[in-house]
């Protein structure tokens, strides 16, 4: 990106961003899925699961991390030593109810860019009205914020029902995400296909720079207007 700083400089800026990092919990066909998905994109996969046996089972390809959280009450500090910042996705995927809840409760709550649910609209709801509750209880209401980037059920809606078919509608959900792109078909889309970074404005040590917060699609409702 080439920018003028006065009538006789011109400086050449490279952004650099750091890859996606995807923390899938539980250990499966699913999570195999994704990883092999995940992986041919650069982006750093970490498969978690409280099964140790199961863990190790998982056909995935190197590089792939494999982390073993032996009781739930572990899953925050689990999280606290892995990415959690607005480069970080993490996909519950174990279908066991009392540990996806468990996660969705220390996830929401953290500055992530995307927290994606397997399964039907029905049990993800149940799964929210827990976590809030659970929230609630610690002192930290559920937020329009952590409504914001949680996406239940995961995936974009592309039809598929196999493993693979559902890793790839949620992998390109993310990445959507990841983007500030709504998805959709690109024949309807009016405006370059392909975006340019703006030239940034020059601001002043006491101007905050202003990051506008991109609109993204939420299957669950808005808390209610208090």
């Amino acid at each position: 990106m080439q920018h003028a700083v006065a009538d006789d400089i011109t400086v050449f800026i490279e952004p650099l961003v750091a890859p996606v990092a995807l923390h899938c919990v539980g250990a499966g066909r699913g999570a195999e899925a994704f990883a092999r998905i995940a992986h041919t994109l650069g982006w750093q996969v970490t498969v978690l699961d409280h099964r140790p046996a199961l863990l190790d089972s998982i056909d995935v390809p190197e590089g792939i991390v494999r982390r073993h959280v032996r009781q739930l009450d572990a899953v925050h500090q689990a999280l606290t030593e892995l990415p959690h910042d607005g480069r970080t996705a993490v996909a519950l995927l174990s279908h066991i109810f009392e540990v996806d809840s468990a996660w969705l409760t220390s996830t929401l709550p953290l500055p992530l860019g995307y927290v994606g649910v397997l399964g039907s609209r029905k049990r993800a709801e149940q799964l929210v009205a827990h976590a809030e509750a659970a929230l609630l209880a610690l002192g930290t209401p559920l937020t329009a914020r952590m409504r914001h980037k949680l996406y239940a059920p995961i995936g974009l809606d592309l039809g598929g029902e196999s493993p693979a078919s559902i890793a790839l509608a949620a992998i390109g959900e993310i990445e959507a995400v990841m983007h500030g792109r709504p998805s959709g078909f690109l024949r309807e889309r009016q405006s370059p296909i392909h975006s340019r970074t703006p030239t940034p404005q020059l601001l002043t040590r006491d101007i905050a720079p202003i990051v506008p917060e991109v609109p993204l699609r939420c299957d669950l409702p808005e808390p209610p207007e208090h």
